[in-house]
């Protein structure tokens, strides 16, 4: 996007407060935010501090933090630990990622740990924990699947992440880790129904993982 000179800047200010159509308030956004004056990086404070729009304020909030504004980064760190709704999770994610690099790794560790946490804030958490660190991710996971002891310990969710994982990154040190789990289950699962849903899952990874 062509940087607006001063003047064109401060007419697209006014102007965008003018919009209601959500598409051309989005475009001239990205416009606006091309700009690294002190200028915009104040509009963008407003925008974050008064927007009703909570869209908008992700947004500024990811503009500022990439200029490392201390408001932005506050703002997404709130949207990580408690996020409105998953979108604010997953841009707080992404934009912190993005900042930050390997040292957000430790931030998330305590989110995919976390059992209060909704299912998709410890899976996102996952899926980027991957990304920014996959040895140390995929270490983390096995010893999650190590350390179920009993139906209370187990999430089919957390465990098809982690077994996506290792297939991804073709671990086979986790196969012994996921045989031994396979044949705990049968102590923890009353319903037969359940335990054979389970079971099928785990016996999917062990095979992939067992493919030469």
């Amino acid at each position: 996007t062509p940087m607006a000179d001063p003047e064109d800047l401060h007419e697209l200010m006014h102007l965008y407060f003018e919009l209601e159509d959500p598409l051309e308030r989005d475009a001239l956004f990205e416009q606006i935010a091309a700009s690294k004056s002190d200028e915009t990086t104040e509009f963008l404070r407003s925008m974050l501090e008064h927007d009703e729009d909570a869209f908008v304020r992700a947004s500024a909030a990811g503009e500022l933090a990439q200029r490392g504004d201390e408001a932005g980064l506050k703002a997404l760190f709130e949207d990580l630990q408690d996020p409105e709704e998953p979108y604010f999770f997953e841009n707080a994610v992404l934009e912190l990622s993005k900042l930050l690099g390997p040292a957000f790794y430790d931030q998330l560790l305590p989110v995919w740990k976390n059992p209060e946490a909704a299912m998709y804030q410890r899976i996102g958490a996952m899926e980027a924990m991957e990304q920014l660190d996959s040895p140390r991710a995929l270490k983390e996971w096995q010893q999650y699947i190590e350390n179920i002891k009993g139906a209370e310990d187990f999430s089919d969710e957390l465990v098809e992440v982690a077994i996506l994982a290792f297939v991804r990154h073709d671990r086979k040190e986790a196969l012994a880790s996921l045989v031994s789990l396979q044949q705990r289950l049968n102590l923890w699962f009353d319903d037969i129904d359940e335990q054979q849903e389970l079971a099928a899952l785990i016996d999917e990874g062990i095979a992939l993982l067992s493919e030469e």
